[in-house]
């Protein structure tokens, strides 16, 4: 009856399965019964206990591979009926989980666990994963827990939790980078790339936010007045250049006396968390301090001494 189920399953044909494990299931139980009676009767004595225990036992196993069965077809009903696909998975876990109580395989944690996947469980998949690899430890339940992790870590990027995500992707690949694997690994190595630069970006962005953007300024142009490389806290001098005639309120950076760049003026080149030359021109002996390349993009400076300049006034072109 079992592989008469699992055959008609195969076709997609999950009512029709379902009966014939559902007769597997009772043909199993009309058996266990009978033992039950025998072991009652007057010939009792002529049984030993280690039989009845290895009677019953196998009872227990064969009930529990039809309730596996059972459960995994429930699974593939979910998988291929999206609408109601949640009801189908809640029916699978109810009977993997009589599965495993009648019999605690390693295969059937690992089943549930591909259940509660699906379910997006995630916390509960991990434990089954752990459970089935602490009772026998297998390249496929590895394998399926480093997928689950790196699903999981997407989905915790989607939530904006970023940390999270990236400590389950760093998980993953050391599972996968401590085993013979097909997984492509390169695929792990570029999803963790991806999520470090948000968290990069969540941390450089509170810290800017945390400074103010009154204090901060963009630096542009270094790349056409010099190639230097900025360290964090190296100290700029900032002078007005009233007579520049592309901007009267230019602001010019330098560094060591060396011109390396103007203070951003124009919103292709200002960062949205800083301020541009117009707000600061009126500031006197204006110097400011490297803060991050935010971005990749941005050269950002904090402020570091700026008194305002007497009835000074901005200039506009």
């Amino acid at each position: 009856y079992q592989d008469i189920g699992k055959t008609l399953e195969c076709l997609n044909r999950f009512d029709e399965a379902m009966k014939y494990y559902e007769k597997a299931l009772k043909t199993v139980k009309t058996d266990y019964r009978r033992h039950v009676e025998m072991f009652k009767n007057d010939d009792y004595h002529t049984y030993s206990q280690e039989y009845i225990d290895e009677t019953l036992k196998k009872s227990d196993e064969y009930n529990s591979i039809v309730f596996k069965s059972m459960a995994w077809s429930y699974y593939l009903q979910g998988n291929y009926f999206a609408e109601s696909s949640d009801k189908h998975y809640r029916t699978a876990i109810e009977y993997i989980e009589e599965a495993i109580r009648l019999s605690p395989k390693a295969s059937y944690y690992n089943i549930k666990a591909i259940i509660l996947e699906a379910m997006k469980c995630y916390d509960e998949a991990l434990k089954c994963y752990d459970s089935a690899i602490k009772i026998e430890y297998h390249p496929v339940y590895a394998e399926n827990k480093s997928r689950m992790l790196h699903d999981w870590s997407i989905e915790l990027c989607r939530q904006l939790k970023s940390e999270k995500a990236l400590e389950l992707i760093c998980n993953a690949i050391d599972i996968l980078t401590n085993m013979e694997t097909d997984e492509d690994i390169n695929h792990y190595i570029k999803v963790k790339e991806k999520i470090t630069e948000r968290v990069v970006f969540k941390k450089e962005y509170s810290l800017l936010r945390h400074i103010g953007k009154e204090n901060l300024i963009t630096i542009a142009g270094t790349g056409f007045y010099s190639h230097r490389e900025f360290r964090k806290h190296t100290q700029f001098v900032l002078k007005n250049e009233p007579e520049n005639r592309f901007d009267p309120n230019a602001i010019a950076v330098y560094m060591d006396g060396e011109k390396i760049g103007y203070v951003a003026n124009s919103p292709d080149t200002v960062c949205d968390l800083t301020v541009s030359a117009d707000y600061i021109y009126v500031l006197n002996f204006k110097k400011a301090r490297y803060i991050m390349h935010f971005k990749d993009k941005f050269h950002i400076a904090e402020i570091i001494k700026a008194t305002p300049m007497p009835n000074a006034k901005i200039k506009f072109s």
